[in-house]
């Protein structure tokens, strides 16, 4: 995933602890589905509304089998009556949700080519934050990323 969603080893990936099961509106994360085949959707599909809402939960829940090496989960909040209201006036609004007791960052992992540092990360956070930093390599062996173990080229 680091060449395709980390500028080809350049970003960070973000580590966090986060609710698995789904709550009384509490946040929740949800494993992607991996299936061979999609099938496609038809006009009729879309103009029942009722079928039409559990195609979207299908949809994005659901991913080629094509992926499945990236095991992703993705996780799913609410946006709040202003965010929403912001959203109808502009609809490329990107919003993001700030960490509390339902996203706890807990690693920072670096790209092997990251400019970014663990000092400098250290500073975006509090004294009593958990944190581990660490960095991933290609290995050398497998077509995988591994952990960098050489400590001069950790970031």
């Amino acid at each position: 995933m680091w060449g395709h969603y980390a500028n080809n080893h350049k970003g960070v990936c973000l580590g966090f602890d986060l609710p698995i099961r789904r709550g009384e509106s509490i946040a929740y994360a949800d494993k992607i589905r991996y299936i061979d085949k999609l099938r496609p959707i038809s006009e009729r599909d879309l103009a029942d509304t009722k079928y039409k809402d559990q195609l979207v939960n299908f949809a994005r829940m659901t991913k080629s089998n094509h992926w499945s090496y990236e095991e992703e989960w993705r996780y799913w909040f609410s946006l709040s009556q202003t965010e929403k209201e912001l959203k109808l006036t502009k609809p490329n609004e990107v919003f993001f949700a700030n960490f509390d007791a339902n996203l706890v960052l807990r690693e920072v992992i670096f790209g092997a080519r990251s400019t970014h540092t663990t000092e400098s990360f250290k500073t975006l956070l509090r004294e009593t934050d958990d944190v581990k930093f660490t960095t991933a390599r290609p290995s050398f062996r497998r077509f995988a990323m591994v952990t960098q173990q050489l400590a001069s080229l950790n970031k």
